[in-house]
């Protein structure tokens, strides 16, 4: 079994890391490199660390991106092609498809972390081995989403569409309770607004906080404690991945396939 799980893994990490891919990265790379240069141009000071922030936050979104469609889209082409239930068709349970499938992820995440790295390492190598290692994090926990979006909705653009909204909703949410607590002294005695504020905490509770992403603030800093925000970050990120395989793997076991 664990070597059928191990020629599984090769052969998904294939189609997913391609020359296409790589073609990708470093069309992202330029574009953030000019994208900083422009920025550092307009920035009055510290012209370079505001630069090194704003490529970071391009090169992680894009990324994050990269990983939820590209994750998505195996899935779906394995979906519609049959190739799924061909699979585990095989002496080979959904878990080890599972396990191949985070596996490939694995080393996705790694290559386009090392990716988000390069601008960085070039100026600071703190920073740099920092925002590799917490993007590697994020980037496997924005995959995770994608997974679980298309196992459950079986449809590509509306699992995309849930990957990304999630991912959005958990790194944004901080922003969007800050601003619903400033308008609770206007809209208060609304019992709408009140609905809303207790349903967002509750949605909030269930996503991963603003520990499990990486901190681009820190890069603006002197003297950043890199080790406190990545152990943080791993605590978290660790808890949320088991959280979400328990999940997929619940929903792809009830899963009936080639209905």
């Amino acid at each position: 079994m664990v070597a059928q799980t191990i020629a599984l893994f090769r052969f998904q990490l294939i189609g997913i890391v391609n020359r296409r891919l790589l073609v990708s990265l470093l069309m992202l790379l330029l574009l953030a490199f000019l994208g900083g240069r422009f920025v550092a141009s307009l920035a009055l000071i510290d012209s370079e660390a505001v630069a090194l922030a704003a490529e970071a936050d391009f090169l992680r979104y894009a990324l994050v991106l990269m990983m939820i469609v590209g994750i998505s889209a195996w899935i779906a082409r394995d979906y519609e092609s049959g190739q799924l239930e061909r699979l585990l068709a095989m002496p080979l349970t959904r878990l080890h498809y599972l396990l191949a499938l985070f596996a490939v992820m694995s080393v996705l995440a790694a290559l386009l972390g090392a990716a988000a790295a390069l601008p960085l390492l070039a100026v600071n190598a703190g920073a740099g081995l920092y925002w590799g290692m917490a993007m590697f994090l994020e980037l496997l926990l924005a995959g995770q989403l994608a997974v679980l979006a298309i196992l459950s909705l079986e449809r590509l653009p509306q699992a995309i569409l849930l990957a990304l909204g999630l991912y959005l909703l958990s790194k944004l949410g901080p922003v969007i309770d800050l601003a619903l607590r400033h308008s609770s002294r206007y809209f208060s005695d609304e019992a709408g607004f009140r609905i809303g504020q207790q349903l967002f905490t509750l949605i909030r509770s269930l996503l991963p906080g603003d520990a499990a992403f990486a901190q681009n603030n820190l890069l603006l800093m002197t003297q950043p404690d890199w080790a406190t925000a990545l152990f943080a970050q791993f605590t978290q990120t660790l808890i949320y991945l088991l959280f979400l395989q328990a999940v997929i793997l619940a929903d792809f076991y009830r899963k009936e396939l080639g209905r």
